[in-house]
């Protein structure tokens, strides 16, 4: 069922590794963006977004194939609370209470396994949405309280509280999408900037008509861009500008606090009926500016991330 609703492939080893994989449509948009854990030889681990479980299960349900009879779906969310600890501490804090070996060579990005950690066993999942170094740990609820203040005791100095305004920050600076925002039904991988997450050999629902959109190019793309004013500021759904000519909408807007401005995703075309390709010269030729607050203010559009990434890898 699941090879056949997610674009990615999910028949890897158990505790081996999380894949990051969208539910498509048969237009190939997002229905969702899901990380899937194979935890056994026939039991995954679904985490999907904050709002989706229901939507998800539904679409799941919806469409498995024949065959899946004994098919079971289950919500455990109320079982689990996620820890997620990000930054270029977090593996040094980890491991001070950890006898799990959390170096790169032997925890790779992408790795999801059981690890021991204070007085507690978590499953650690080495994947960031916030372009840094950093684990996302599953404690069941009952041990979820003693599990942070392990992590706040052995990151003493080091750690602190942040909230979904600092992660949504640091996504977008590190360009990482949204569902509902950024990813929707009328947006595809490629659009999005998200081929990577596509099994191209494979056959689950939506890769076919991706493979089609392939041969003849994008014409509209999330683009990532920064205001070169540093006091403006942004809300979404503002109207970017190509040239004075609208030809797209702000779908995510924070203050970069890495940046050290105003800055965000806009999904933008030629506003032509979409007949030019979105490419890198196309961003680069125009004058981009963004209406906000009654005020035009120039911009830079850009396809690579305000951040680099490079330490989420490390």
């Amino acid at each position: 069922m699941l090879q056949h609703v997610c674009a990615g492939n999910v028949d890897v080893p158990a505790d081996s590794r999380a894949v990051y994989t969208p539910m498509l449509n048969d237009r190939g948009g997002f229905e969702a963006d899901l990380t899937v854990v194979r935890t056994g030889d026939e039991e995954f681990m679904c985490v999907t977004g904050t709002a989706q479980t229901v939507k998800d299960m539904a679409w799941m349900r919806r469409n498995a194939p024949e065959g899946c009879d004994d098919l079971r779906i289950e919500d455990v969310s109320a079982n689990f609370s996620v820890l997620a600890v990000m930054g270029p501490a977090s593996r040094d804090i980890l491991s001070s209470i950890s006898s799990c070996d959390l170096s790169s060579e032997a925890f790779p990005f992408g790795s999801s396994r059981m690890i021991d950690l204070g007085y507690s066993t978590v499953r650690a999942t080495r994947i960031s949405y916030v372009g840094e170094l950093g684990w996302e740990l599953y404690a069941t609820t009952d041990t979820a309280a003693s599990v942070y203040t392990a992590i706040m005791a052995a990151g003493e100095g080091q750690v602190s509280d942040g909230g979904y305004y600092a992660i949504d920050s640091l996504r977008v600076e590190a360009s990482n999408r949204a569902f509902g925002s950024d990813l929707t039904s009328d947006v595809t991988p490629l659009e999005a900037g998200m081929a990577f997450t596509v099994d191209w050999d494979g056959s689950a629902m939506g890769v076919a008509a991706l493979r089609e959109a392939r041969k003849s190019g994008v014409r509209q793309r999330l683009v990532n861009f920064t205001l070169d004013d540093s006091e403006a500021y942004l809300w979404g759904g503002e109207a970017i500008r190509r040239d004075g000519e609208a030809v797209g909408f702000v779908t995510s807007a924070v203050y970069g606090h890495t940046v050290g401005a105003a800055c965000g995703i806009a999904l933008v075309s030629d506003g032509k009926l979409r007949k030019l390709k979105v490419t890198k010269a196309w961003l680069a030729d125009g004058a981009w500016t963004i209406d906000a607050g009654n005020a035009m203010h120039t911009c830079v559009a850009s396809i690579a991330p305000l951040t680099s990434r490079d330490a989420m890898l490390s």
